[in-house]
Formats: C-alpha cells, structure tokens, sequence
C-alpha cells in the first residue's frame, strides 16, 4: 500500500515536472528565424533590382553571373542555419554554400585571367586623334546621329578628331547621338610676329617657319661677294603678319668661284620645300613637272631626272624634278547620296572640306544638294570640296507689313520686286497682294516676290488756276494735298491769284503728294525815287553800292536792281556814273517787276 502511495506521488511529480517543460516551449523565440526569413526575401528583390542594373553595364553578364553565386551561397546558409540541430539536410546546405562560393571564386579567377570569355556591351571609343571615316563608319553600323564641327588645330591632322561630345566607355547603345569636332588642320589666317633675320643663318628661318607652319614662303639663294653663305641677305616684310602672308628671303651663296660641284643626294620622297631648299642653297638650278601618283603623297618627290650620287656643278646643271599631284581622285556622282557620304569620301583621299547651306525647293532640310565639282572630274589630294547642304525649302509666312516682307526676304535672300497701285480698301504703305500664298514654297535662286504696294485712295487734283491762295490752301488740306507756293510775277490779275500749278488738274495722285502753285504778284506799281548824295559814299565805291542796294530795296519793293562798277575821269569814287542808265540828282521811275542797270564810278 506503501509502496502504491509512493509510486502514484512519483507519477504526479513527473506529471509536474512535464508541465513546466511544456509551458517552455510554447515561449519560443521565433524572431531570429522571422530575421532570417526576411533577410532571403531581401536578398531575391535586391538582385532582381541588381539584375535589372546590370543590364546597364559593359560587364553585365558577369555581374549578374555574380550576383546570382552570391545569392544562392546566401539561400544555402539560411537553409543551413534554420536547420539547428545536425541533420544530413544542414550538413547538404553547408556543403552547396561552399561550393558556390568557390564556383563563385572560381568564375572570377577565370574571368580576370581571360581563361573565360563572357559577353559584354559595346563601348565607345576614345576617338581622339582617329580620323573621321572610322567615326562614320562606327556611327553608321550602330545607327547613331553624327553631327560634325570643325576648328583649326596646330596639333591634330586635317580631317582627324579633336574632341568628342560622349564620353569614351560609355554604352553604345544608350547613345542616339554624338557630336564630334574635326581638324581643319592649321589657321593659315593666324597672326604671329616675324622679326628680322636679316644677318642671321637660313636654318634660323627654316626653324620657324616650320615652327608657325607659314605656307607662303619663298626663300631664294643669291651670289654674293660681300657676305658669307647661307647667310639672309634680305627679307620682305617683318612685324605682324598672318601664316598665309607671302613673305620672300634672299640667302647668300657666297662667291660663284668658291660653290663647289657636289653629289646629288636622293631627292625622293623629300618634300617640294626641303628639296627645292637644298638644289637652291647648292646653287643647282631645277625644274618643276607634276604628276599623279598613288605611292607618293602630294607635293613630295616622286621622281629626278638626275640620279642620286651623280656629281652636278652650280651653273651647268639643271635637275628636272616630278612632284606628286597625290592620287588621282576621280569625283563620283553623288546624285542620290547623303552630305555623310560625302565626308567619308573627302577623309579617305586627304581632301579639304567646307560647308555651304542653301534653301532647296525639293530637297529636303539637312540633305545633299551637291558640291562644287562634277561627276567624274579629275582632282588632287588637298583639294577643297564644297558640300552643299539645304536649309529645306523657303516657306512663305503670313506677312504683317511690307516692312516684315522687306526683312524676311532679305534673310532668305529672297529677290523683291514692287510695284505700286490706289486702293480704297487698304491703307498707304500696307500690301495689297503678293504673287505666293502663306505656305507656298519658293526656291530663292529662281523665284522672287512680287508685291503690289497700296498708295492709299486715288485723290484728283483741282483745277486751281484762278483761285485765291486761301481758298487752294482750305481745298488741299480738305483733299490731302501739300500746296505751296511761289511768286510768277507781275500781271493784270489780282495779288495772290493762282495763274499755274505743277500737277495738272484731273490727274490721280496719292495722299500727300506736293503741288506747286504759282501765284501772281498783281498789277505792277511804280515808284518815283531821286537819288542824292544821301544814298552815296563819296570816296568808296563798294560803300556806296551797299548803300543804293539797301535804300531800293525797301522804297522799290519787288523791283529789280544790278549795280556795276565803272571808272571815270570826272567825278570822285562812290558816285553815280555819268554814263549810268539811272542818274544821280534826278527824279527816276522805278516798275516792280522790272530789272534796272546803275553804274558806280569805282
């Protein structure tokens, strides 16, 4: 019974014992597993998002082989750690963690050892320095807009790139358009200073010459007793100048009898500047023949008609030398091609170029017109091509006034011819009609404008002829007319009468147009003067001339005197000439409208 007692006690402790264990398990801590969980959900959105950027860069495809080594090396460990206790399924996850890892290792080690080759995106290149035919051709095989720019540059060569618009290693694919700036080769119009160097030795001049790359130089050996050879004897101009200026120097030979015969070097493939330099600093004489050559660049020996290490002497030989024209390039017809097709051609045969934009009826904005040689016409290397492209066609706008059509035209080189007509319903000066409707397009080198002006309503001119000067000043103002008016003399008709008008009457003109008016002076007076001593100068002629012209001119009004000077052996200076047509000491009848003679004895 005891024992009975005993073992249902033992029962009910273990069953107490149980319980608490229980009760223990049901406070977990489960946020380290929600932590992890989270963390793999992380790590799949953040390489979606890193897959999705990494399409975007040059190495994408080992960026993403990467970034999904690292994610399945993570998903393993999680598996691995949510897994306590030490079953085969954690020790499995340990395991796959590690080989990703090292497959991980692995893939790069290859990768940068170029063991393996994987996929990468196209970059653009660094093209400076590159001529413009391989940036056509990049930019036409990935289909990207090429816009070109030219500067001068000392340092890149003609038709080679200075600077481009994109940066080097960025993504072809992201780019739609690239701007590049493309040698023009030297300004020859750049200023420098050329000092004296009269006294001084050639070389110092072929130094600099060579230096500011001046294209104009003529450098000429003469004989000289006086001053020692390859020395400058004189030079044409000095102080500011441009590389282009032509500028000549005169070098000695030193005396004739001390020129020595010499063995002519080999002349091939030197340039016409150093060639021509060494015959004349020699003093060999030379001749110049041009030919084509694809071997040879242009203005470089291509043959001599004296071979090198034959002995030629000063003053008895002359060397025939062959200078390369460059190849031969024959003009293709572009008819049907592109302005691009025209500069690829132009870099790939050394040619200088230069844009013209000109409207064009039917070629369309940014397309080739042409340029300045013909199909099939024979040129050098170094010739300048013309390229020829259209502004597109020249649209007619609504125009406001005939000072807007004046402006456009002459921006779009528009030719302009008026012409000019009355009209009631539009204004002066305001435009009438135009031979083009607004959107009408016109080719500025064959077609011009013609527009018809309004002068305003027609106004008819008056007959004035026998009307006051009042009443024609009310009538011209009332009509718009400028009268004015002027004095024809003196007659029967009453003072300030019209007696004529520059404008016949009936005539149509336009709103303020001028009409002279001859007016009559009236009936004539006459004035019954006697000139004494009082209207004298005794003793000064010109005093006295001064002094009648005065006196007249306000007891004559609207007569007419001309006095002359006359000796005489009677009478002092200053007083009326007894030959005068008008005496002195007399009563005289002076007629307005009348001229009358007196003479002053001088």
């Amino acid at each position: 019974m005891k024992k009975k007692i005993i073992e249902e006690e033992q029962d009910d402790f273990e069953v107490e014992l149980e319980k608490p264990k229980k009760e223990k398990k049901q406070k977990k801590n489960e946020i380290p597993e929600i932590m992890i969980s989270l963390t793999g959900f992380a790590g799949v959105g953040y390489y979606i998002y890193y897959v999705i950027d990494s399409l975007k860069k040059v190495d994408y495809f080992q960026k993403i082989v990467n970034g999904g080594f690292l994610l399945l090396a993570l998903l393993f460990a999680i598996s691995a750690f949510v897994n306590k206790e030490k079953t085969k399924k954690r020790d499995i996850m340990v395991v796959f963690t590690a080989i990703t890892l090292s497959l991980f290792l692995g893939f790069n080690l290859f990768v940068s050892t170029n063991i393996l080759k994987v996929p990468t995106l196209k970059v653009l290149q660094d093209f400076t320095n590159v001529s413009l035919v391989k940036v056509l051709d990049f930019t036409n095989d990935n289909k990207i807009e090429l816009k070109q720019n030219y500067e001068y540059s000392d340092n890149i060569k003609e038709g080679y790139i200075i600077s481009q618009s994109v940066k080097p290693d960025t993504i072809v694919k992201t780019i739609k358009k690239l701007s590049v700036v493309v040698s023009s080769g030297p300004n020859y119009d750049k200023e420098l200073i050329l000092t004296d160097y009269v006294g001084l030795k050639v070389d110092e001049v072929i130094k600099f010459v060579k230096k500011n790359h001046m294209n104009n130089v003529n450098i000429n050996f003469s004989v000289s007793n006086d001053v020692e050879k390859d020395v400058i004897i004189s030079q044409s101009t000095k102080g500011e100048i441009k590389r282009n200026t032509k500028v000549d120097f005169t070098v000695s030979l030193g005396r004739a009898e001390d020129l020595p015969e010499i063995e002519l070097k080999n002349l091939k493939n030197m340039s016409l500047f150093e060639a021509t330099l060494y015959l004349k600093r020699n003093g060999i004489s030379y001749e110049l023949k041009r030919e084509f050559s694809s071997k040879v660049k242009k203005d470089y020996v291509l043959n001599q008609d004296i071979k090198a290490k034959t002995k030629v002497k000063p003053g008895r030989d002359k060397v025939v030398l062959t200078i390369s024209d460059g190849k031969e390039i024959k003009v293709p017809d572009f008819a049907a091609r592109t302005s691009d097709d025209v500069v690829e051609w132009v870099s790939k045969n050394n040619l200088r170029i230069e844009f013209v934009e000109k409207h064009h009826v039917s070629v369309k904005k940014g397309g080739l017109i042409g340029i300045n040689y013909e199909a099939g016409v024979s040129i050098c290397e170094g010739t300048k091509i013309i390229v020829i492209t259209s502004l597109g066609p020249v649209i007619i706008p609504k125009f406001d006034s005939l000072a807007s059509l004046r402006s456009w035209a002459s921006n779009n080189g528009v030719s302009v011819e008026e012409s000019y007509d009355y009209s009631k319903e539009v204004s002066k000066g305001n435009i009438i009609s135009v031979n083009f409707k607004e959107g009408d397009k016109i080719d500025p080198a064959k077609d011009k404008l013609i527009v018809k002006v309004s002068q305003g309503a027609a106004i008819v001119v008056p007959y004035f002829i026998g009307k006051s000067r009042d009443a024609i000043q009310g009538q011209c103002r009332s009509i718009g007319l400028n009268c004015t008016f002027y004095y024809v003399g003196y007659n029967n008709a009453a003072k300030n009468t019209a007696l004529r008008q520059s404008v016949s009457s009936g005539m149509s003109v336009v709103n303020g147009t001028y009409v002279n008016i001859g007016l009559s002076g009236g009936p004539a007076q006459t004035f019954r003067v006697f000139i004494d001593d009082t209207y004298l100068t005794i003793g000064n002629s010109d005093a006295s001339i001064q002094s009648l012209r005065n006196r007249l001119a306000s007891e004559c009004p609207g007569v007419g005197f001309n006095f002359y000077k006359r000796s005489s052996t009677s009478g002092a200076p200053g007083m009326i000439h007894p030959n005068s047509p008008i005496k002195g000491g007399h009563w005289n009848n002076f007629q307005q409208g009348v001229t009358y003679n007196i003479y002053v004895i001088s």
